[in-house]
């Protein structure tokens, strides 16, 4: 037995339908991130774990595409969304510096944009975690990586130091005077860890301009410049910090690049 179906579909129905069809395709733009390279199986795409990050909840790989990342002092949080499928910032655990912890841990500490490049292997200690760094494929500016690489090669790692400046006097001897000054260098801003092996370059300036020769940062992150000027007291002695170079990297300073003392 034939059965005929006829379906009357009005004009401004059929509009309304084109309408629909096109806000679902360009929905499914925005959802799904299109990764060049394979999916860890078992794993999942960065556009499918999702954290807390400067006030907003989204996935890990929109807020490494937002630039969310470029930044020393991260605003963390919990994720407060509906997951249909992936995983929380929580669910996913990373190995930074030698550390292992949730992604949104690192995040809500800052460990993440402070850590040393080099120092987080895909060691996840004795545990056996199903969720790891090691399993999420990210987009790092056209380079596609596991989320874990991404960590151990300082994608996240901001390249921004903080600086402090101590300047003093020795005890003087007649006209002489040695002016010491003791450069503090900190990761990413003033609550940072200190930074050893990092290479301070300055300059001293009284009447005229005197170049110093670099110097670098002990286990305290500090390193220690003098001048000795034979003049009468009363004179301003200035250190100016002009670069810091890590492992060859050039880094932006932040806090007191100059400081002065009156000899």
């Amino acid at each position: 037995m034939a059965v005929n179906l006829n379906i009357k579909i009005k004009k401004k129905d059929l509009w309304l339908l084109s309408a629909i069809m096109i806000f679902l395709i360009g929905v499914g733009y925005v959802v799904a991130y299109d990764y060049l390279g394979s999916i860890p199986n078992p794993g999942h795409g960065g556009d499918n774990v999702f954290i807390h990050i400067n006030g907003a909840s989204k996935d890990l790989q929109q807020a490494i595409t937002n630039g969310n990342f470029n930044d020393c002092s991260l605003i963390g949080g919990s994720f407060s969304g509906n997951i249909v499928q992936g995983h929380s910032g929580e669910d996913i655990i990373i190995n930074v510096g030698g550390n292992i912890k949730s992604l949104q841990e690192s995040i809500n500490d800052n460990s993440l944009s402070s850590v040393d490049s080099g120092t987080s292997p895909s060691n996840f200690g004795d545990l056996s975690h199903e969720n790891t760094g090691d399993e999420i494929l990210i987009d790092m500016g056209g380079s596609e990586k596991t989320l874990q690489q991404a960590i151990n090669d300082g994608d996240f790692t901001q390249k921004a130091v903080y600086l402090n400046i101590g300047m003093s006097i020795n005890d003087p001897v007649g006209l002489s005077r040695l002016v010491v000054a003791t450069v503090t260098v900190k990761s990413c801003n003033s609550g940072g860890p200190l930074v050893q092996g990092a290479v301070v370059d300055g300059h001293w300036t009284t009447a005229s301009v005197f170049d110093e020769s670099p110097g670098t940062t002990n286990s305290a992150g500090q390193v220690s410049f003098d001048f000795e000027t034979y003049s009468l007291l009363g004179m301003d002695v200035s250190f100016t910090v002009d670069s810091v170079t890590i492992d060859g990297q050039s880094y932006e300073l932040a806090g007191e690049t100059i400081d002065t003392i009156i000899t």
